[in-house]
């Protein structure tokens, strides 16, 4: 037996099982700095180990609970969001499973970690040998078309298509400590409890460059969806008169903001920010402005209501929700010289589109949503909270959701994208864009 060896059965005789736990971490972090073609020789008989152990126990619980395994998104948004919700079906189902999940190779926001461990059963393992191990079972059971080991996805991954957020409280919460702390540090960082608070979130490129480096040019492909954080000072600026405060939202981002705009308070760049605030903020927030992207989440299981400006594509509308209020880019054809209503956009397969090459390459341009726009779309949410959420809906709102696909089928897993539509379009965008609508 070696001294290191010997070290090592020492230090865990000492501290116990934690010490044992952080011995295979440190295994695991190890064994995940070999070459991926040496990963791979890892991977598929431990994967076998895996199914063995996996029908050995089920054979001991059959038939009392089903035994599945599942890894957790290691996006923000579905990390946050598919985990609400697979938690809303369970529950609304009331399945007798016994289901297992292991965290993926990186961890998005621990606070939400925090969060989800409360309510599920999670491994204490964080280690991407795991994870990649766990995606090797499930392309075998895939393959030999055992499906009902892996936990399933939920109804649509991250889109409440049975409509559960308006109906159901929040299953992924904050602890009554972790909320005093959350306005502890607000007043450290001037801010009011007492005041309201909107959250302002822009989606640009440098989050996902710098968390992914690895997949720049495949990221390069979504910078459709990125906007301008200046077009939506004007905002902040209405808003903060009318006594409001703006919080800029955001872990890692290109642009700074003035520093001469003090009626936003720049949270992304500022020392205060960290796993735990970016949630208590869309814990707190009054409503949020979002263009769709992963911090968007938080606030959505915290069932607030939500501006989504310069929204694409337009098939991944947040339609499940009275508390949304929508306005998407402007889709304007190079060739014709036109803008494209919402059933041309349809009708040429441009409103489930991910990657900004294929508008390059049709010569449509996707425009941002005005200034006037997203102020506009965020005075209709104050008066929308004021009526509690119950406006009527006019005739070219209903006309203009008439022609949206509310039956369509997600092109890779043959679900529904929608439920009932509940959220809205913003009247201003309708009335001033009247190419819009189509006159079929």
């Amino acid at each position: 037996m070696s001294i290191s060896f010997q070290k090592q059965i020492t230090d865990i005789k000492k501290k116990g099982i934690a010490e044992l736990i952080n011995k295979i971490n440190t295994l695991f972090k190890i064994l995940s700095r070999i070459d991926f073609w040496k990963k791979k020789i890892i991977y598929f008989p431990l994967a076998i180990i895996i199914l063995i152990l996996y029908s050995f126990i089920s054979l001991l619980i059959f038939p009392f609970y089903k035994l599945r395994l599942g890894i957790l998104h290691r996006r923000l948004g579905h990390f946050v969001l598919n985990t609400e919700l697979y938690l809303l079906e369970n529950k609304k189902n009331n399945k007798k499973n016994l289901d297992f999940w292991f965290w993926p190779e990186y961890i998005p926001n621990k606070q939400v970690k925090k969060m989800i461990s409360r309510a599920l059963r999670t491994s204490r393992f964080e280690s991407k040998l795991i994870y990649y191990v766990l995606l090797e079972l499930k392309k075998i059971l895939y393959f030999f078309s055992i499906k009902n080991l892996i936990i399933g996805g939920n109804a649509q991954e991250d889109r409440d298509i049975n409509n559960f957020l308006d109906n159901t409280d929040p299953q992924l919460n904050l602890t009554a400590d972790e909320i005093n702390l959350g306005f502890k540090n607000l007043k450290s960082m001037g801010l009011d409890q007492n005041k309201p608070i909107v959250c302002i979130i822009v989606r640009d490129s440098a989050y996902l460059n710098k968390i992914y480096p690895n997949n720049k040019q495949f990221w390069k492909k979504q910078d459709f969806r990125d906007s301008n954080i200046n077009s939506y000072l004007p905002t902040a600026e209405y808003l903060h008169n009318r006594g409001y405060q703006i919080v800029r939202m955001g872990s890692i981002v290109k642009e700074k903001i003035d520093k001469n705009k003090n009626f936003i308070f720049d949270y992304a760049n500022s020392s205060w920010r960290n796993d735990f605030m970016d949630v208590f903020l869309g814990y707190i927030c009054k409503f949020t402005i979002s263009n769709s992207t992963g911090w968007d989440a938080i606030p959505v299981i915290f069932r607030k209501p939500i501006v989504f400006v310069n929204h694409v594509p337009i098939i991944n509308l947040h339609t499940y929700s009275k508390k949304y209020i929508h306005i998407f880019k402007h889709h304007f054809d190079n060739n014709s010289k036109k803008y494209l209503s919402l059933k041309d956009i349809i009708d040429r397969n441009l409103h489930d589109v991910y990657d900004g090459e294929y508008y390059s390459n049709l010569n449509i341009k996707l425009k941002e949503n005005t200034e006037e726009e997203i102020l506009q779309a965020a005075k209709e949410m104050i008066d929308l909270i004021a009526c509690d959420f119950n406006l009527p809906t006019n005739n070219l709102e209903k006309k203009l959701w008439s022609q949206f696909p509310s039956k369509y089928i997600h092109k890779y897993n043959g679900n529904l994208m929608h439920g009932k539509i509940k959220s809205r379009f913003s009247n201003y965008f309708i009335t001033k864009n009247e190419y819009l609508l189509s006159n079929d």
